[in-house]
């Protein structure tokens, strides 16, 4: 569009005008300043100009616009679609203009520009875009009728805008330097947002989200060889596409979270306040934010995150117990196989069953910690404010496992504890069968959304990557008692006053019960899914697109059509205008078992009624099926000329959740061969998570040849 120097630290103001068609709207990042007709059918919009700003946050907007729009404060906000959708902008507008109100608060700076325009993109490769003044949405991260829509939907769209807000003070008036600390503006997005939705929607139970959703994939990258530092040094525009990831994320904004538990809550939110006004419109180091926090707290700041921060990995922390005497030492964490040579400064923060909390700073390779007296159960990381995994000895775990069956430990600490015991399970530090007994055991009377959807996310994975092994049976037969019982205390229907997450957890419990083939949830999948089709907006809406996919689970040709009709309905705004029934609709497809059911699915997916970004969704779909995962890499490679047009330099985010889905198949012989032939043919900004897909693939295949032995 035109000529500049495109980097963060080149900032500047900009006049922009818009020559168009008269019966067209234009959109840039600040108000219209005038319109110049120049004849009857082209016309002039002249922008006021912008402030000092980078030039990747540009906005250019032309279409037939409609909007919807609020005030909030003395900003006027909208939401802006195409024709025909306006009508699902209600809940981004009240979400937008709350969230918004209580950001300026919080900093203590009022957000700069006079306007915030929020744009539904019809597709787009990321899930949305700071642009200052006009942030861009994928249509299904920002669009969404709160009556039809998932509660995992509703808060997919809260924690976007959330998210994105964050951006305009973190990322637009401060910016870093160069893309190396990319993470200080995404890090501090992820994190923010999530203590956003906290005060405004907690029946969503959003720190849950963010640890179940978020930090758990940090969780999991950061355990391989091929992860990367937060602070990570670029050379080239693809390796700036790779570092958007867990990493850069939400490893990042759980090292900001430590930060802030160290020092405290208000000591915090005054250092960012001294960081937004000294260095407003201007560039920053991550070091400018360590000097603002240490001249809020008198503590050093930079010192404690130098090893998370520049350092590639995260730390496990192994603990003995000798009378009251706690013996901790510190190692890298790998899932093929962990070393001693990084220091990290771990803040420890031992509970107790007697309520007492001890914080200690584990600084060198190992340390004594002597408590005042003797505990039924210990457990460090309390409040899982630090990103490090925990490996206890049997006396500690069996204390712990008495008490996350009672519920004495929090959800948080629960949480972590299952998450760590999963990570040491895949790492062959404790074996399938001692991971199994205390899942079952430990967590049968388990209610927390936040604890059971890490469960089943890791359950599923040991399902997807065993199927074709003789153990199985073994290990269906487990997991079908474990879900039945949840089942059963949970209920089959919505109750009234239960939280809205119950819903999530309900859906997790009939796709898992299903996909072993229970015959009386299968039943009742169908029956739900036939009343849904009769009457739209019959069921739950979490339930309906589980109902989608085991129907197409146990489905014919028939079930194949319907599918088919609800996605062209579903992206049709004239008919339905729902765009989350298209996504489920798109994944029940790839739900099918029969083969030549699943390659007429493959044939509609890659035609042009499907969009490039909403193909991920289909072969994630895919690839949680047994009997499709191992078809979709020979169709990949196939059709390779389109899906390289559809991700090289554009969706490449969406090819990477692919690549790393492909990991399940637990074959490094498969893993050598989709490295080759991704070397050969190269989608730009694949090259670390290519790496990244052979490793799991060699972790999993390693779990498979465990648990073969053991059972």
């Amino acid at each position: 569009a035109f000529v500049c120097e495109d980097e963060p630290e080149a900032k500047a103001t900009y006049d922009i005008a818009l020559t168009l068609d008269k019966k067209l709207k234009a959109i840039s990042n600040m108000p219209e300043k005038e319109t110049i007709h120049l004849s009857d059918a082209m016309k002039t919009v002249v922008f006021q100009r912008t402030p000092k700003m980078s030039s990747y946050l540009v906005y250019l907007g032309v279409a037939d616009f409609e909007t919807s729009e609020t005030k909030a404060g003395n900003t006027t906000l909208r939401v802006v679609t195409l024709p025909g959708k306006i009508e699902q902008a209600g809940f981004a507008l009240k979400a937008g203009k709350e969230l918004l109100l209580k950001k300026e608060k919080y900093y203590g700076i009022p957000y700069p520009l006079p306007k915030l325009d929020m744009i539904a993109v019809p597709d787009f490769s990321a899930g949305a875009m700071e642009n200052w003044g006009a942030i861009t949405f994928r249509e299904d991260r920002l669009l969404s009728n709160p009556k039809t829509a998932p509660s995992q939907e509703k808060i997919a769209t809260i924690s976007t805008i959330s998210h994105e807000l964050e951006h305009m003070w973190f990322g637009n008036l401060v910016t870093m330097a160069w893309w190396d600390d990319l993470w200080l503006n995404e890090s501090f997005a992820d994190v923010r947002a999530y203590n956003g939705l906290e005060e405004s929607y907690p029946e969503l139970d959003p720190w849950a989200e963010f640890l179940s959703k978020r930090v758990a994939g940090a969780y999991i990258i950061d355990g391989l060889k091929n992860s990367h530092p937060v602070h990570v040094n670029v050379n080239s525009p693809s390796e700036i596409r790779e570092i958007f990831d867990a990493i850069s994320y939400s490893k990042g904004g759980m090292i900001l979270r430590m930060i802030e538990h160290l020092l405290g809550k208000d000591t915090y939110r005054k250092g960012l306040q001294i960081y937004l006004k000294k260095h407003a419109y201007s560039n920053t180091h991550a070091k400018d934010l360590w000097i603002s926090l240490q001249e809020a707290s008198g503590k050093p700041v930079g010192k404690i995150v130098d090893a998370w921060i520049n350092t590639i990995g995260l730390p496990i922390v192994d603990a003995e117990l000798n009378n009251n005497k706690i013996k901790v030492s510190q190692r890298r964490f790998n899932y093929l196989g962990s070393d001693r040579k990084t220091i990290w400064n771990i803040p420890l923060l031992i509970i107790t069953d007697n309520k007492k909390l001890k914080n200690e700073m584990l600084e060198g390779k190992s340390k004594i910690v002597t408590l005042p007296e003797k505990n039924h159960w210990i457990k460090l990381n309390g409040g899982e404010f630090g990103f490090y995994r925990v490996r206890y000895s049997k006396e500690l775990l069996n204390g712990i496992k008495k008490a996350v069956c009672k519920k004495n430990i929090s959800v948080i600490d629960r949480w972590g504890i299952h998450n760590d015991l999963a990570a040491l399970c895949f790492a062959g530090e404790i074996s399938l069968k001692e991971y199994l007994d205390f899942v079952t055991e430990s967590y049968i009377n388990e209610d927390a959304y936040l604890v059971l959807m890490d469960i089943f996310s890791a359950l599923q994975k040991m399902m997807i990557i065993s199927t074709d092994e003789k153990f199985f049976d073994i290990l269906q037969k487990r997991i079908h008692l474990f879900y039945s019982h949840l089942l059963s205390r949970i209920g089959f229907a919505p109750r009234k006053g239960e939280k809205e997450t119950q819903g999530t957890i309900r859906a997790a419990l009939f796709s898992g019960l299903g996909r072993l083939n229970d015959k009386v949830i299968l039943k009742n999948a169908k029956e739900f899914a036939e009343k849904e089709f009769a009457a739209p907006g019959s069921i739950s809406p979490d339930i309906r697109g589980v109902s989608y996919k085991l129907t197409a689970w146990q489905g014919d040709e028939k079930t194949f059509e319907k599918m088919l009709e609800i996605y062209m309905k579903a992206k049709n705004p004239s008919e339905r205008n729902n765009l989350i029934e298209a996504k489920e609709a798109l994944e029940a497809l790839g739900s099918f078992k029969d083969e030549k059911i699943l390659d007429k699915s493959f044939k509609f997916v890659l035609s042009s009624e499907v969009k490039p970004s909403d193909v991920a969704f289909f072969a994630i779909s895919v690839l949680a099926n047994p009997y499709g995962r191992k078809k979709l890499w020979p169709l990949m490679k196939k059709n390779w000329k389109l899906i390289k047009e559809y991700y090289d330099g554009g969706l490449t985010s969406h090819f990477n959740r692919i690549l790393l889905g492909l990991s399940t198949l637990a074959d490094t012989k498969v893993g050598n061969e989709i490295r080759k032939f991704i070397g050969k043919h190269n989608v730009h900004g694949t090259e670390r998570s290519v790496k990244q897909m052979h490793e799991m693939m060699e972790i999993n295949e390693r779990f498979l040849q465990r648990a073969k032995k053991e059972f």
